[in-house]
This record gives C-alpha cells, structure tokens and sequence, in this order.
C-alpha cells in the first residue's frame, strides 16, 4: 500500500460489460505473514454483502465462483436460515421493496433489537440515521396495531424494538458519516434524498401478522400485566397485615379453614348489622368485610383495572385466591364459604324482587277495615335500618335467610355472564 505504481489498463470485447478487481494485500505492513481465516472470512462477507445489494443486475463472484445470490431477499434468507439451526422453525419475515431507493424486511428477534442495514452497499454496522428512521416507523405502526388489540397492553416503543430484526438497503444522496470506518450514518433524514414511507394497513395485513411480532408483543404484555396482578395473590396464612376492618375469624388459617366463611357487606351500616347477628353463630368461623363503593365487574373488566382496583385486590388477599390456579377444592383457601350481605336490588346481587305499589298496599288497608293500626309498620332502606336485635335474629335463623349458589358446570358461568354482561343487553331481552 505504501508503494504505488500505474494501473495496467488493457481492452475488453465491446459485447462485454464488467468490472473486476485484483489486489494483493500488503502483509508486511499489518505484521502478517500470510492472510488468517477471520480475514479471508471478512472478505468473503463482504462479497456477500454486495451481492445482497445489487441484486440480480449484477453477478458477483469471488474466486472465480458465482454467489447464488439474486436479491435483497435471497441475502436476508441467508440470516433467517443460520437462526433457524437453533430453532424448530425458520423465523418468518416481512419484505417490501417500497421504491426503487428502499428494500426493507422485518422479522422477529427473540433476543433484542438486531440489525442488518446498508447504505450504498456499504455495511452501516452500528446502524445510523437511515435505520432509526425505519425502525421508528415500524415501531409506531406496530404499537397502533397493538393497541387496537389491547387497550391496557401499556407498549412502549423500547418494548417493541427487544422484538424487532430489522434489514435496511437503502441509496442516500451524499451520505455523511461518523468516520473514516463508516460504521454509522450521520446524515438527517430530510437529506436523504428520497422516502421510505409504509402505510399502516401493511402493519395490520395477515402477510406481516404471520411475522409473529404483534402476538409475541401480546403475549408479553398479557404476561406483565399476570405478574402484577399476582402481587395481590393470598395465601393460606392465619393472619393478614394491612387491610383496614378486616377481623377473621377464629378458625382461620388451621385445618378447619375450609368450613369457615366471609361475609362481604356494604358499607359499614351493613358491617354493624352482620357483626350483631355474629353474636347468635358466634366468630369462630364467620368473619365480616366491608366493601367501599360499587364492586368491579371481573368478568369485564381490564388488566389494568384490576391491578389497580383494592377492593379486589382485597378479596384475594383474605381468601387466599392466587393468579391462574385452577382450584378443584377448597383446601388451600383462607376461607371455603363466601356470603354476600347486600341490599336486596338486581345489581346488586343479582335476585329480583316484586315490591308492592301504594294502590295494593291501600287495597290491603281497605281488606282491614281501612285501618292498620294494629299492625307494626316500618320503612326498611337497606340492611343498615336494621336493628342489631334484628341482626341476631336473622342469624339465629340463618338458613332461612341465607339462599345457597353452588357452582356446578360452564352453564352457570354462562347464565352470570347473560344475566350481567354489558354485551348481553339484547339477549336478556328475549
């Protein structure tokens, strides 16, 4: 390299069209003797390389022997093909050859953000400006699609590119970069000379969803949103800190905790009225909890909204619920019962009743003669205008007052979900 001659230029047939390139590496000046694997290895990559970005107008050969390489896409399967040594399947990609300036492909990364990118067929290896405006595209598309999907997946643009392999070809007017080694474009983007522009539908198209980005994207998120939900799991323990009016009862936590039950009421009028009738059944396997507010609908209801929901968070925690276990018995549970105390009213717990109007109350009045004074009359809003007395005798009788529901099959599920579902208004019509 340090000494120069003249080039030695001869004639070619005019019918051909070619360019090759001879050289003879200086060895002394890098110290070596002869050229090692890794160098000749390096060399052949980046024969590779041009192949893959000239495509088909052009053959390439090293050493006499032609590349089996016609296109971008052919270069990208050379990729896809080492990856898929390691797995069962071959990743599956998404290309597009959007202009005659812009090749790009997409494929899944199990690992993190990967890269294979270009400018004029110079290999860009710690990516640059052309790559960041792709991938940001791509990023922002993919969080619309998956957030049409799931509302709460709570996606950042970081948790997108940990999925993303992404393959740029592109041809930049004057590209600029960080140094001589050109490892990283510098150019802005309004300099680029062109455009590389993908609509949203091709994000959302089943040619791109068979990439598997969207569902692994889906599936991580529905996996951290399992995770937060299972730090308000219980455990079969006998006593639980931090929640405020929880007194369990006796028997909690031991081997009869199967027999004991919660009572849920609302509000602390209905706390009083249940912790008086306890006095008749005594506290040895009933407990009281008070609910604040309108209870959520599980079935309907969010990720998010019942990670961030304490009531239920609550009620986990004293009965022992833990995320995703599927429960054959009661055994493991803080309680094995749960009884729920509220006013009588259709959303509230799901019993409706025929109340009667002032005409048949006076038409029962007249029965009497047109007098009820020797009945006793009383207004009753709710379980809170009942006395503590009527409290104890309600208990005292608690069979009578109390109506079992005892899952038995999927129907039940099913009839819960017709009688409550915000989906099922049309259905309950009929």
């Amino acid at each position: 390299m340090g000494t120069k001659s003249e080039p030695v230029i001869s004639k070619c047939k005019e019918s051909e069209n070619w360019s090759k390139v001879s050289f003879k590496p200086d060895l002394a000046k890098f110290n070596m003797t002869y050229l090692e694997d890794d160098v000749v290895a390096l060399m052949k990559k980046r024969v590779f390389d041009l192949a893959g970005c000239l495509g088909k107008s052009v053959k390439v050969e090293l050493n006499g022997t032609q590349f089996p390489i016609k296109s971008f896409t052919d270069y990208v399967n050379l990729y896809l093909d080492s990856a898929a040594k390691s797995k069962p399947d071959k990743p599956r990609s998404y290309r597009v050859k959007v202009n005659d300036r812009w090749e790009i492909c997409v494929s899944l990364s199990d690992t993190q953000f990967q890269q294979v990118r270009f400018v004029n067929s110079i290999a860009t290896t710690k990516g640059g400006t052309h790559v960041d405006y792709i991938t940001n595209q791509i990023t922002n598309h993919i969080m619309n699609f998956v957030d049409k999907k799931n509302k709460n997946a709570n996606i950042k643009a970081h948790n997108v590119k940990n999925y993303l392999w992404v393959f740029v070809n592109a041809l930049i007017d004057n590209p600029t970069f960080d140094s001589q080694t050109k490892e990283i474009l510098t150019i802005r983007q309004s300099s680029f000379g062109s455009k590389c522009e993908v609509s949203q539908d091709v994000y959302e198209s089943n040619s791109f969803s068979k990439s598997g980005i969207v569902d692994s994207l889906l599936s991580w998120a529905t996996f951290e949103q399992s995770k937060d939900l299972k730090k308000s799991d219980g455990t079969k323990t006998e006593k639980i800190h931090g929640i405020q009016n929880l007194d369990d009862a006796n028997k909690i936590g031991g081997k009869e905790s199967d027999k004991c039950t919660l009572i849920l009421t609302e509000g602390d009028s209905a706390e009083a009225l249940a912790l008086a009738g306890l006095a008749a059944v005594g506290r040895d396997y009933y407990s009281v909890f008070p609910l604040r507010g309108k209870l959520l609908n599980v079935r309907e209801a969010t990720a998010k909204q019942l990670t961030e929901n304490k009531e239920i968070g609550y009620i986990k925690q004293i009965l022992g619920l833990q995320q995703h276990k599927e429960y054959t018995n009661v055994k493991s549970l803080r309680y094995g019962h749960l009884m729920i105390m509220t006013d009588q009213a259709t959303h509230k717990n799901g019993t409706q009743l025929l109340f009667y109007t002032m005409p048949e109350y006076e038409s029962w009045k007249h029965n009497l003669g047109g007098s009820a004074s020797g009945w006793s009359i009383k207004y009753y809003k709710g379980l809170g205008t009942s006395t503590s007395k009527e409290g104890r005798e309600y208990f005292a009788n608690l069979e009578k007052h109390r109506k079992d529901f005892i899952w038995e099959d999927e129907q039940d599920g099913e009839a819960i979900e017709l009688a409550f579902s915000k989906k099922k208004i049309e259905e309950r019509k009929n």
